[in-house]
């Protein structure tokens, strides 16, 4: 699990990466783990 946690915490780091990967990176954020602060609609 060391890609989910990397993912998390390279999130945490840089909030704003998630505008940057846009809805290809956002689905896969969602693959990995589900964001807590985003939940599924």
């Amino acid at each position: 699990m060391r890609q989910v946690v990397e993912v998390a915490a390279d999130v945490a780091q840089h909030p704003p990466v998630l505008g940057q990967l846009g809805a290809r990176g956002h689905q896969r954020l969602h693959r990995l783990a589900p964001a807590p602060r985003r939940p599924a609609r």
